[in-house]
């Protein structure tokens, strides 16, 4: 006789509050920024027009 093959179930999230919440409960979660990105983000804090000339002269340090 031959076994047969069990479908794995398939859940769809309908309470993403509850889900985020469990992803957050279940350990760390990593985001990588790209130095670019990170660099922006910094200059926005600082209140500044140009991000590019922020990025340029902190590479030159």
């Amino acid at each position: 006789m031959a076994k047969k093959s069990r479908q794995k179930d398939s859940y769809q999230v309908t309470n993403w509050s509850a889900y985020n919440k469990s992803l957050v409960n279940r350990g760390a979660i990593t985001f990588w920024f790209s130095e670019e990105s990170a660099c922006q983000l910094e200059a926005r804090k600082q209140g500044l027009q140009s991000w590019t000339a922020f990025c340029l002269s902190r590479r030159s340090h």
